[in-house]
């Protein structure tokens, strides 16, 4: 099974003008118009003609045909050397318009969807229609007399969608990385999302994750587009994320700077998710704690209850402190931690009887023994199966109050107890 890197589903940002821009039909796209031509060129006339002609067609099946006569004669003329070059370009630029029309309105163009988009899949590029591909010559031939305009770029966003929507992803690249350079071109965003879709879905994932990166850097082009800056900043997410679990998981038997690194990794990535960095930062917590980094562990403690105090992680993170802070002999904090979780926790939550065990556990060893005692018996009054673990519970309670000479207090408890105890137990218990 192939381990995906980065996968941001590109698809879910999409959005109608893009697909206007495109060619996806998202509702009957609108015929593209122009001025009247000037020029009085024998070539310009007739084209201009046929442009009129195609506009005023009826019959939706002759429609594309028409446009497509308008566009091949605007382009012929586009090509006559004794024009000027004002008239040369404003030609290929109205070949340009009537091709377009021609794909807009012709029934036999597959329009494309994500539906139809196996994602899983590294795409291989796919045959392009003629009608298609003469748009592409078309654009090309516009380009060779305007190549810096903001009309060039519209047009050579248009060029790498074509190619992008059969997959020649390899050629639309440098098309979209060149629209993408134009930061104030209404375009360059569209460019963005779907150079980045293209590095995705050719699994170029250190492509995709450089050019989030290099995104993200530009604050003033994130803060023109929230839609952008938030896919941008889901794949910084991921990535650091990614990178924190393969540096643990290269860490498992590593020296404790290897853990600390993972950990700071993973400080990283909650501080860059503010709403749901929970996991991010349990993970750090558990790498301070496998690098024995006592006070960072304090330190995420501590932040957990700031940033998330809902979080189901929560809990599990206080336990590793409690833990923690009972296996370098700090009973007193463990104990602290520990009763102010239960009180927070609900009766019936499943880690509410493992906690008071602990409790219980860590106010025998403090030697607060009345306390122990008050923490069993609420330990006793929940479900019957805890019974093994309240009757180990209170024969160390029974051995705590011989080591301190209670002798009273332990026979009291052994007389109270209900719990069945196997016989050793009993007679350690009784003869107490």
């Amino acid at each position: 099974m192939r381990r995906r890197v980065v996968y941001v589903p590109m698809r879910a940002v999409t959005v109608v003008s893009v697909l206007l821009l495109a060619g996806v039909a998202v509702a009957a796209p609108p015929k593209y118009r122009k001025q009247p031509a000037t020029s009085t060129a024998p070539a310009i006339v007739e084209a201009e003609r046929l442009w009129n002609a195609a506009a005023s067609v009826t019959d939706r099946s002759l429609e594309s045909d028409a446009w497509a006569r308008a566009a091949e004669a605007f382009l012929a003329a586009a090509d006559i050397a004794t024009l000027s070059k004002t008239e040369q370009s404003e030609a290929a630029y109205s070949a340009l318009l009537a091709i377009k029309n021609a794909l807009n309105v012709d029934p036999r163009v597959k329009q494309t969807t994500d539906a139809d988009t196996d994602w899983d899949r590294k795409p291989t590029p796919r045959q392009i229609p003629p009608r298609e591909q003469r748009f592409i010559q078309i654009v090309r031939t516009y380009l060779k007399f305007d190549a810096t305009s903001d009309e060039a770029v519209s047009v050579k966003f248009l060029y790498g969608n074509m190619l992008r929507r059969y997959d020649h992803f390899d050629e639309a690249i440098p098309i979209f990385t060149e629209v993408l350079e134009h930061k104030d071109h209404e375009t360059a965003e569209y460019a963005a999302n779907l150079l980045l879709d293209t590095y995705n879905r050719l699994q170029r994932y250190d492509e995709l994750v450089a050019l989030a990166e290099k995104l993200r850097a530009d604050t003033a082009f994130m803060a023109k587009h929230e839609d952008l800056a938030e896919t941008v900043q889901k794949i910084h997410r991921q990535s650091v994320t990614l990178g924190a679990r393969r540096c643990t998981e290269q860490a498992r038997n590593d020296v404790r700077s290897a853990h600390e690194r993972c950990g700071e990794m993973y400080l990283t990535a909650a501080a860059d998710d503010k709403n749901h960095g929970d996991e991010a930062l349990y993970n750090a917590l558990v790498s301070f704690q496998d690098a024995g980094a006592i006070d960072r562990v304090r330190e995420i403690d501590v932040m957990f209850d700031k940033r998330f105090p809902r979080s189901v992680l929560r809990t599990r993170a206080k336990m590793r402190r409690i833990v923690l802070e009972e296996a370098i002999g700090n009973y007193a904090v463990a104990v602290e931690l520990s009763e102010r979780l239960l009180a927070r926790l609900d009766v019936n939550d499943k880690d509410a009887i493992g906690l008071t065990e602990k409790t219980v556990h860590l106010q025998i060893l403090l030697g607060d023994l009345e306390r122990a005692e008050r923490s069993l018996a609420k330990l006793s009054a929940r479900k019957p199966l805890q019974r093994e673990s309240e009757a180990r519970l209170t024969l160390q309670l029974i051995e705590a109050h011989l080591a301190k000479g209670a002798r009273a207090d332990a026979q009291r408890l052994a007389r109270n107890s209900d719990l069945r105890m196997n016989p050793t137990e009993q007679a350690f218990a009784l003869e107490a």
